[in-house]
């Protein structure tokens, strides 16, 4: 089976990539002592939305991409909490619209990519799930002769 798609061709990949960079600004104005702390966490959840949906692309299976885009929306979750903890912490000071609005289209954009491998699955497990019934697929009903 080849593979599904191109991470590049992927709006969410694109949009999740400009998301992380505009995360690596803010965190830029963190005091020095979150360097290692909470900046960290954020830049690490922030970069791994992007990279799942990558490394998800490239699997040859809807099943196999299906679990790295959930990886990223857990990823989505994990950053929305840490921005919070952030923003209550006074190391956020911008309108909290900036940094939610992106994320939660991103969060939308990883469930309608998930639900779209979903229906993938499905359809191809059907085809395989009936596969048995085709001579040619199956050598324990090679003997069996069809009539035209």
């Amino acid at each position: 089976m080849e593979t599904i798609m191109k991470h590049h061709d992927l709006e969410v990949w694109r949009q999740s990539v400009l998301f992380t960079v505009l995360v690596y600004g803010i965190t830029d104005c963190f005091p020095a002592r979150e360097r290692y702390g909470l900046a960290r966490q954020i830049r690490n959840s922030a970069i791994s939305i992007p990279s799942n949906v990558a490394e998800g692309a490239s699997r040859t299976s809807p099943r196999e991409f299906r679990g790295f885009i959930s990886n990223a929306l857990a990823s989505v979750s994990e950053l929305e909490t840490l921005l919070e903890v952030a923003k209550r912490l006074g190391f956020i000071d911008d309108d909290p619209a900036l940094l939610l609005v992106p994320l939660c289209r991103i969060r939308m954009m990883l469930i309608k990519l998930r639900q779209a491998l979903d229906k993938k699955h499905s359809r191809d497990q059907a085809v395989s799930t009936h596969s048995w019934l085709a001579p040619h697929k199956n050598p324990y009903l090679c003997s069996i002769k069809t009539t035209p």
